[in-house]
Formats: C-alpha cells, structure tokens, sequence
C-alpha cells in the first residue's frame, strides 16, 4: 500500500500539460481502489438478520449454568440458561467461555455446553425490519369538466415573401 502511495506522489510531479489528464486517472485509479477495498469487507453474519460483525452462539445442552463472577465462584452457578439462549462470546479461558447475554448480562458458561448459533435462531432473535407502507390521502382536486367540442384554429402559413 505504501509502495502504490509513493508512486502516486511520484506521478503527481510530473509536466502541467500532461497532468490533468494524469489527475484525473489518478482519482479514478482512488475512485476504483476504494470500491474494490470496500466491497471486499466482509461483515460475519450468523444467520438472516444479524448483521453486526459478531458471531452468536446458543446453550447446546438442555440447561448451561451461568457463573456471573467466575466459574469458582463460592455461591455456585447463578442461574440456569435454557436451551437455545443466546450470546456473544467475548472470550475463552481454561473450558469456559466469558459471554454476554443478549439482555446485557455478562458472566461465564462451560465452552462444552455453547455452540455457534443456528442461522434460524439468530434470524428470529433479529428479524428484518419491513419497510413501513406509505398511505397517500385521496385526492382534494375538483372533478374535471367534460370537454367541450372546439373546432381548432387554423394557423396561418408563413407568407413567401419573408
């Protein structure tokens, strides 16, 4: 990427005549580079709908416990996740994962009791918003008039001598 800069910079420096035509390459050379980078970010998306970068995962087993502190923590698990729950993982230590809920609590689950989410369930915790229907009122204007029979007014030719 350096080396692409350093080229354009040297190429800027070159004779008036020719260098409008060069800057105008130039900006679409940027124009063509900027689309191309932009259209190759690929953005994870784990099922229809969710489409923020993350990866979500489910309880895999019938119930996972949830430590809100630690999975050492004295008072034992501090409740129990349901089949399916979801969250992001934020990270990983010694067969536990540290998670976030998605109604905002964070804690620690066994890593062997999640697994990545199913599109369909990501699909239904997010689903795609359908664009509101516009409704236009009826119409204020007056009726129309029934046309009248008009006989057309000729026009008159343009005289030879002009």
């Amino acid at each position: 990427m350096l080396r692409l800069f350093l080229q354009i910079a040297r190429s800027l420096a070159l004779p008036r005549a020719r260098s409008t035509m060069r800057n105008a390459a130039l900006l679409l050379a940027f124009g063509l580079l900027a689309v191309a980078h932009f259209s190759c970010t690929e953005l994870k998306v784990n099922g229809a709908g969710a489409a923020t970068g993350e990866t979500y995962y489910s309880v895999a087993v019938n119930s996972a416990d949830f430590f809100h502190y630690g999975p050492q923590q004295d008072t034992g698990p501090d409740q129990r996740l349901p089949r399916d729950t979801l969250m992001r993982v934020t990270g990983r230590s010694f067969g536990y994962a540290k998670v976030k809920l998605m109604d905002g609590k964070a804690g620690y689950v066994a890593s062997d009791d999640i697994h990545e989410a199913p599109p369909s369930l990501v699909a239904a915790a997010f689903p795609t918003p359908t664009p509101a229907r516009r409704v236009y009122p009826e119409s204020q204007l007056p009726p129309l008039e029934p046309e009248q029979d008009v006989e057309p007014t000729p026009i008159p030719s343009p005289s030879p001598d002009h």
